[in-house]
């Protein structure tokens, strides 16, 4: 099977690509009616998450993988059920314009989201891509699915880039599904600076300023032919303001494999690559240590503001006022329960502890429910589909 491909929607129908796709499908948070008799909608999610499956599938059991920019990815939970420890990683703990209580919910604890999961298989890990935290030659097999366009600028790309191929192993594998820009204004890369569109040429000049990768397989299948010779292209906008709409049953918003905005046309495209050799010196991570670790600090005080009471009332009023029926059953009915575990404990701890203890055990309590707070949010389908785009 070729792996660096654009979509296309004959890829429904292909035996791994198609298997990959069910196999998503059947994993999403939130699963939506597919019309016209598919097994699955034609969405360029699960494509790009059927593709990581496919790059990765030649991993033994008990192989352990990262996923950067892993967001709320059902391949986590895929790679976890098939026995593989998982580490995915994003700004989890954020409380900037990526922020998500479902993504807080995942970082605390992954079952809130994914109950079927091993906990102890899938780690999820808050961290900035342009510095990971693992060691070099650390993982058997690294992806990231729809993130890298949204990694900053090209300096900011190709960082984070180096970084997933210097947390390989010697043999191990990097599955990249990201933008592909088919046509657009002369002069342009794109119309956000949040989001990246690649060309093949800007792909494979990402491969070549980083040699201890190398291409598996080769690259006729990235062509802008594949979809724009199937595809009307769908407007950006109205999909996105339709979501819920669709989530609702009240409007089909599919396919969705062919982008268009503000004259931009865009599709995915996934790339795959080995790595051949140990890496030498590829990281700069300590270059954007410091602007790290001040966004992190800004997140922690975002996240710790008002006092315990307030925080606590607050869990507990937008459990019971946001967390509605829009919100999937399984990941509702937990938080619920986790705050009544949190309000039983502080009831405990209160009961049977020394004052001194009792105070300090209360802050912890309040930091719980403040966490409920975040855990409620609804896990709309732009966090489990793709971030901006």
């Amino acid at each position: 099977m070729q792996l660096n491909r654009v979509i296309s929607r004959d890829d429904w129908g292909d035996g791994a690509i198609g298997a990959g796709i069910k196999s998503a499908y059947g994993a999403s948070v939130l699963r939506h009616p597919s019309p016209g008799g598919l097994d699955a909608p034609l969405d360029s999610k699960l494509w790009e998450n059927a593709m990581a499956l496919c790059a990765l599938e030649g991993l033994t059991a008990g192989s352990t993988v990262v996923g950067v920019g892993a967001g709320l990815e059902v391949t986590t939970l895929l790679l976890g059920l098939e026995g593989h420890t998982v580490f995915p990683t994003d700004i989890y703990l954020g409380a900037d314009s990526w922020a998500e209580p479902a993504l807080v919910a995942f970082c605390i604890n992954p079952n809130l989201v994914f109950p079927e999961a091993d906990r102890r298989g899938i780690i999820p890990v808050h961290a900035d891509a342009r510095s990971l935290p693992f060691p070099d030659n650390f993982a058997d097999g690294v992806f990231s699915s729809g993130s890298l366009e949204h990694f900053g600028n090209w300096e900011q790309i190709v960082q984070s880039f180096r970084e997933m191929a210097r947390i390989l192993k010697p043999g191990g594998v990097l599955s990249v599904s990201t933008e592909f820009r088919l046509n657009g204004p002369q002069g342009k890369v794109t119309w956000d600076p949040s989001v990246y569109l690649f060309t093949r040429d800007k792909l494979e000049e990402l491969v070549a300023d980083t040699p201890e990768l190398e291409w598996i397989g080769d690259r006729e299948l990235i062509t802008p032919e594949r979809v724009l010779a199937q595809e009307e292209p769908t407007l950006l906008l109205p999909f996105l303001i339709n979501e819920q709409a669709y989530l609702d049953g009240e409007l089909d918003i599919y396919p969705n494999l062919l982008m268009s905005h503000e004259g931009f046309s865009f599709c995915s495209v996934h790339i795959a690559l080995r790595k051949t050799v140990e890496s030498e010196d590829a990281s700069d991570s300590n270059r954007y240590a410091r602007d790290i670790i001040q966004a992190d600090s800004r997140r922690f005080m975002a996240l710790t503001q008002g006092t315990g009471k307030e925080r606590e009332s607050s869990a507990r009023s937008y459990l019971e006022a946001e967390v509605d029926l829009r919100s999937p059953l399984r990941l509702r009915e937990r938080l619920r329960q986790d705050l009544q575990e949190v309000q039983m404990a502080g009831l405990f701890y209160g009961q049977t502890l020394p004052s001194r203890s009792q105070r300090l055990v209360s802050r912890v309590i309040a930091a719980t429910a403040s966490t409920a707070l975040k855990l409620a949010g609804r896990v709309e389908r732009r966090v489990y589909a793709r971030r901006s785009s």
